[in-house]
């Protein structure tokens, strides 16, 4: 299974909004390249997308040290994205 996008009927209370912070100092020339192109990369490096079903990410920025954004999933499966955290150099707060 992989994730697909948060569909339009879903109400915004029945999200979760999470921080996501990807160090690039762990990421192999390939990640890193990837990362710049695509930042939702970032949730294949974290393994979040075979765990979740529906995700939106935004918000990216890319900073000295690392890349930061925000991943919107349902209430339900953000305690699933939070154990996944430190996978890969990707870190969910």
């Amino acid at each position: 299974m992989v994730a697909k996008a948060i569909e339009k009927t879903t109400r915004k209370e029945e999200l979760t909004t999470l921080r996501v912070m990807v160090v690039k100092s762990v990421l192999s020339k390939k990640d890193l390249d990837t990362m710049e192109h695509s930042p939702s990369y970032a949730m294949k490096l974290l393994e979040v997308d075979q765990i979740t079903q529906e995700l939106r990410t935004s918000g990216w920025s890319e900073q000295s040290e690392a890349f930061v954004g925000y991943i919107e999933v349902k209430h339900e499966e953000s305690q699933l994205d939070l154990l996944c955290s430190g996978r890969n150099g990707v870190f969910v707060s």
